[in-house]
């Protein structure tokens, strides 16, 4: 089974492991003013994005961070 999307994906190589606000630093160029979501591929929403991404355009907000509260903090994280 294939699935096509509408959608292109550009990949820009960071280079080294600087966290994500390196990442969002070393895009600028790329990135503009034009607004982004930047979804690492090791979270999951269980909806989905795009609720979050209505109710964000929708409160003229400048930036957003989605976050859960997790019983054991200690055994979620792996790094």
């Amino acid at each position: 089974m294939s699935v096509e999307w509408d959608t292109s994906i550009e990949f820009i190589y960071q280079g080294e492991p600087l966290g994500l606000a390196h990442a969002i630093k070393i895009a600028r160029n790329y990135l503009g003013d034009d607004d982004f979501v930047m979804y690492p591929g090791d979270n999951i929403l269980r909806e989905g994005i795009v609720r979050h991404l209505e109710c964000f355009k929708k409160g003229n907000f400048d930036a957003s961070i989605l976050s859960c509260e997790v019983e054991k903090p200690s055994k979620v994280w792996c790094g």
